[in-house]
């Protein structure tokens, strides 16, 4: 998944949750803009502690090139070899 592919996700308006599947078979849920920023190469994921959400508990790094796919609630998945 290119960078402008996934930055293009993350300004859709109106939003729309997404899940970002890696190859390794860890998935993470993008609910807001505010818990992702894109970079060329990679993308910091900000996951939010359960108990309260208005806090992040840490960080990931996803490297853009170890998305295997994209998919929203609902709809089919966009693969990033497609």
């Amino acid at each position: 998944m290119t960078a402008k592919e996934l930055q293009a996700l993350v300004d859709a308006e109106p939003f729309q949750p997404f899940r970002i599947h890696m190859a390794s078979g860890r998935t993470f849920e993008i609910r807001h803009p505010e818990m992702i920023k894109v970079g060329q190469h990679y993308a910091t994921v900000f996951v939010y502690a359960q108990q309260d959400q208005r806090f992040y508990e840490h960080i990931e790094i996803l490297g853009l090139l170890l998305v295997e796919s994209v998919s929203h609630p609902g709809t089919p998945v966009i693969s990033s070899e497609s």
